[in-house]
């Protein structure tokens, strides 16, 4: 399916060598008045630009089809699209026949019977993340003025090269790692970053990277115990991002080495407002919210093309061959990746909220 949200309702479509991307967001306000140009500037955050990203360019330009007049929501469905118009699919042709390797190719193959347009990757591409940040960019928007809620991200790791705590980063410096190319705080591992993707490129390969994500000003009582709980729900949303191999909230995989006089987060009374003094949870508890930041870090593996030589089969010939993957990829997913994080995730938490009133 292509649609996710149950009480906001987001519907995404189109291939990303087609004649165009877009979306539909349903339920979304009316009157909320948007600035064109932070819309832009959001997109920006994500278009290949710089010297580590595709270099397949796209102005990423909005247009409006229904539900925004006079830069403000009319409350029914907002429709919008995004012209591809920087595709070069004979870079495709060699591969009609040759799955690539770790893409959705052969699967996609057997579960279209054929038919799946899948020239740079399709429906199943990043360029679909595009019209996630649209639709991203306006439930941010509402959760900001209406709700309080804020969200934000930063780079957080890139191969073993790791960026400070996200406990060390403010929101000042949150908001200003939206104009970095390399979005971390730590400008010393920002260079070697630079070092090592340069290396990489050369040797025509890539790398794989985490983004760690914090929600903040939700109030607790959002959530279920058990199914549809808030981390399940926040989970489906964010494994829906292409790339992503792994997730992790709070204190993550290391609570499964911790023990509870470690990991436990104490209560505490600050004026007035129950908190916790560790975070260790992310924000979550029994599947409801706390109150606290929500906290998660996403893995996300190396790009799956790259320019070296790899196995795969012939579906004509039925034998084993050798393909090089031609045309313009990232070498790290996690660079161009940030918006499209904060988006899914406040895509939902504004469906959590508008699904449960409190």
């Amino acid at each position: 399916m292509s649609v996710i949200g149950k009480n906001l309702k987001f519907t995404i479509f189109g291939e990303s060598h087609g004649k165009c991307i877009g979306g539909v967001l349903d339920n979304i306000k009316p009157g909320l008045l948007i600035n064109l140009e932070d819309l832009e500037s959001f997109m920006d955050r994500r278009r290949a630009k710089g010297e580590f990203k595709s270099k397949r360019h796209e102005s990423d330009k909005v247009i409006f089809l229904s539900g925004f007049s006079e830069n403000k929501t009319m409350g029914t469905p907002l429709a919008f699209i995004i012209e591809n118009k920087n595709q070069n699919s004979s870079d495709y042709d060699n591969l009609i026949n040759t799955p690539r390797p770790s893409h959705a190719d052969f699967v996609a193959n057997i579960k279209y019977k054929g038919h799946a347009d899948l020239r740079g990757g399709g429906h199943f591409s990043g360029r679909l993340t595009a019209p996630i940040c649209v639709g991203g960019f306006f439930s941010l928007q509402e959760l900001k003025e209406d709700y309080g809620v804020e969200i934000y991200s930063h780079l957080s790791s890139v191969g073993n090269i790791c960026d400070i705590s996200y406990r060390d980063i403010s929101t000042c410096d949150f908001k200003n790692l939206m104009k970095k190319d390399i979005p971390m705080a730590d400008d010393k591992k920002i260079e070697q970053v630079k070092i090592f993707l340069q290396r990489l490129m050369s040797q025509e390969d890539s790398i794989g990277s985490t983004v760690t994500c914090v929600v903040k000003g939700l109030k607790a009582g959002y959530g279920s115990n058990l199914f549809d709980n808030a981390r399940a729900k926040i989970s489906s949303y964010i494994f829906s991002i292409p790339g992503t191999c792994g997730m992790e909230f709070g204190s993550g995989f290391d609570a499964s080495i911790s023990k509870a006089s470690e990991n436990n987060d104490s209560f505490y009374y600050d004026d007035g407002q129950i908190k916790t003094k560790t975070n260790n949870c992310g924000g979550i508890q029994g599947g409801i919210t706390n109150g606290m930041d929500i906290v998660f870090k996403i893995h996300f593996k190396a790009p799956a093309s790259i320019g070296k030589k790899q196995k795969t089969v012939n579906l004509i010939s039925k034998k084993n061959e050798e393909i090089v993957i031609k045309g313009r990829h990232d070498p790290c997913i996690g660079l161009r990746a940030l918006p499209v994080v904060e988006s899914m995730a406040g895509l939902c938490v504004l469906d959590l909220i508008k699904s449960e009133r409190i």
